[in-house]
């Protein structure tokens, strides 16, 4: 069995074959990152995608796989190269953090940006991953699942 360590490569090395895709609607450009990173006890998922009206949208998701309660199959884009695995979690224990940079739309006004940041606290959370690889969903639940009871089994290793 993988450790840890072992699972969150993995499961990074699935959540990077996205970059360079388009993402779910039409206006929405090509990923441009994507990835995980753990911070015992929780993990940060991570993407950013670069919209065509040259807006960038950076979304990170942070939360302790033992709260993770069910795994499903999600939305995907047209084409369906792009899928969203819905993670649903424990009410208040995930966070959903994004940050949005905007070019003003008035004309010659190159140098304006904007920026503002939204946090919401979702009981489901969407983690996109290459859905035209048809085992990529199973894949990266087993892996998430693992994760969860590798976790569970680290905090209370006598429990259920």
């Amino acid at each position: 069995m993988l450790t840890k360590e072992e699972t969150i490569k993995y499961i990074q090395k699935k959540l990077k074959e996205i970059i360079d895709f388009e993402g779910r609607y039409p206006e929405m450009g090509k990923y441009t990152e994507s990835g995980i990173s753990f911070n015992d006890p929780k993990i940060s998922i991570f993407r950013q995608v670069n919209y065509k009206n040259s807006s960038i949208v950076e979304t990170t998701i942070d939360f302790n796989p033992v709260h993770i309660t069910d795994i499903t199959d999600g939305h995907t884009n047209d084409d369906g190269t792009i899928g969203y695995l819905k993670v649903k979690v424990v009410a208040k224990t995930g966070m959903v953090k994004t940050f949005k940079t905007e070019s003003d739309p008035q004309p010659n006004n190159f140098n304006y940006w904007s920026k503002s940041t939204t946090n919401t606290q979702p009981t489901e959370l969407l983690i996109a991953y290459l859905k035209s690889d048809g085992s990529n969903f199973t894949k990266i639940k087993k892996a998430l699942e693992h994760l969860r009871d590798l976790c569970k089994a680290e905090d209370d290793p006598f429990g259920n």
